[in-house]
């Protein structure tokens, strides 16, 4: 695995604490496009965080990839039978938080939680403990409503509970 010295997408947010309109979009398209390319080969990543998007050079890499490959290549479905919940709940799609079987669109619904995190500053879903921002996802249809318009509708969309 090569060594990239750039920064976390997290340290950039910690410094920055929101993103340029362009910068955010800009970088959440490189991750879709790498989670596109990462779907078509069969791997969920379930762990898309700021964390583990790398910013080197003016590129932006998707860095974990080891829990996704784990659980494909497992035997059987151990998602379920372990009730293996795996990534970080400020990003976790509804299905993923609960145990369920997960496929790409939770990973896009993790992308959407961390652009929310770019445009506005903060994750769609804190709290003080894991269960509290699990618990957020299903109190009501919408994180968004306090958010300027624009971005509210864009990652209302993305997040929907159907």
């Amino acid at each position: 695995m090569p060594v990239v010295p750039g920064p976390s997408l997290r340290a950039r947010l910690d410094a920055q604490r929101q993103l340029p309109i362009a910068a955010a979009v800009r970088i959440a398209s490189e991750v879709a496009a790498a989670l596109a390319h990462a779907h078509r080969m069969g791997v969920i990543h379930r762990d898309i965080k700021p964390e583990n998007i790398l910013l080197q050079d003016g590129q932006v890499l998707v860095a974990d990839f080891g829990i996704g490959k784990a659980v494909r290549d497992a035997p059987g479905d151990t998602r379920t039978q372990m009730g293996m919940r795996v990534g970080r709940p400020a990003y976790m799609s509804p299905e993923q938080a609960v145990g369920e079987d997960v496929d790409g669109r939770s990973d896009l619904y993790s992308l959407a939680c961390m652009l929310h995190e770019m445009l506005v500053g903060e994750a769609p879903f804190t709290g003080p403990s894991v269960r509290a921002v699990i618990a957020k996802r299903f109190e009501s249809r919408s994180a968004w409503t306090c958010r300027p318009p624009s971005t509210r509708r864009a990652c209302a969309r993305t997040t929907a509970i159907a």
